[in-house]
């Protein structure tokens, strides 16, 4: 389903980034697993599809680019649970 979030408008993205970062921080064990499974899937998605000429694989580069700030954020998160908790 990767794919389709990649085609979805800024907004949409951004708020689908928010979420899975917002639920990293969630004391409630399988909401953070799931988040922290969807936070890898977009990455894996993102640098598998660097050298791709598909619609999917331009969406997902031009999302990245406009939200870099978001994904950083939690992927410090992510290295936040893993070093301290």
């Amino acid at each position: 389903h990767t794919s389709t979030v990649a085609l979805v408008d800024v907004n949409t993205f951004r708020n689908i980034l928010e979420s899975i970062k917002e639920g990293l921080g969630s004391l409630d064990q399988a909401i953070c697993s799931h988040c922290c499974a969807a936070a890898d899937r977009m990455a894996e998605f993102y640098y598998t599809s660097m050298d791709r000429d598909t619609p999917a694989a331009h969406g997902i580069r031009a999302l990245m680019q406009e939200h870099r700030h978001v994904f950083s954020d939690i992927l410090a998160t992510l290295f936040n649970i893993i070093i301290f908790e």
